[in-house]
């Protein structure tokens, strides 16, 4: 048997990793110090150990996908890298969508709304704001931290990164009318991600959909805190992916 079964050695593993960049950590602050570490500088490496996740965010992804397969699961991992976007837009716009869109897709069943969060996603993270991922995965790590595993949506969405990237999106998406450009390319973006769907969505619907979503994330995310406050933490992602 070849196969990756499932069990709990997926998180003795996980375990084994972390324990790993502690102990690496510790041997080089020990060997820095001449041996020894005072309280305040243990301190200080436990900092840097929460705050090294966010680069090294990769390992744990990769061991929860490895037990998801282990384990047959076939749940979506809505907070992967490459699904996170699309959650996001979508915890703040599935009304929107519904509302813009009902008289022209029938039935918007999960498959058409997923399709159709995809393809804004990647429009939102091509001629939007191209930070959105990095920025967003920064914002659930620190969540996560703090919530220890009880994690919803509602977590993320009331981040403060996560506000101020809901934000970025909303004012970039001020300009009325919106450029035809724009608009085009979020056209193009959704129908190509819908394509296997015979009915396509119009400009102007899609013009609606664009106001009913600006308006909702002005709900979400009413206020900005100093951006330089909130900023550092996504900057994590875009150090070396160097361990510790």
């Amino acid at each position: 048997m070849s196969d990756n079964l499932p069990g709990p050695h997926h998180c003795l593993a996980t375990a084994h990793a972390v324990a790993e960049i502690v102990y690496r950590s510790l041997h080089a602050r020990c060997v820095a110090s001449g041996g020894q570490l005072s309280l305040s500088e243990l301190d200080a490496c436990y900092a840097d150990i929460i705050d090294s996740f966010a680069s090294g965010f990769d390992i744990f992804e990769a061991r929860h996908l490895q037990c998801m397969k282990a384990s047959l699961s076939t749940a979506e991992m809505p907070f992967a890298s490459d699904r996170i976007v699309a959650t996001v837009l979508r915890g703040c716009g599935e009304e929107a969508a519904r509302r813009a869109f009902a008289s022209r897709i029938e039935p918007m069943d999960e498959a058409w709304l997923r399709a159709f969060f995809d393809g804004l996603a990647q429009f939102v993270c091509r001629h939007l704001c191209a930070d959105t991922e990095p920025r967003l995965t920064a914002a659930y790590i620190d969540a996560g931290l703090k919530q220890k595993g009880e994690f919803t949506l509602e977590d993320l969405l009331a981040h403060e990164i996560a506000q101020h990237v809901l934000r970025d999106c909303a004012d970039a998406l001020a300009e009325r009318p919106l450029p035809q450009a724009l608009i085009g390319a979020l056209r193009d973006s959704v129908n190509a991600a819908t394509a296997d769907r015979a009915a396509t969505v119009a400009d102007e619907q899609l013009a609606d959909f664009l106001g009913l979503l600006s308006a909702q994330i002005a709900v979400l995310a009413p206020a900005a805190a100093p951006r330089a406050a909130v900023l550092s933490l996504a900057s994590h992602k875009k150090k070396a992916t160097a361990r510790p």
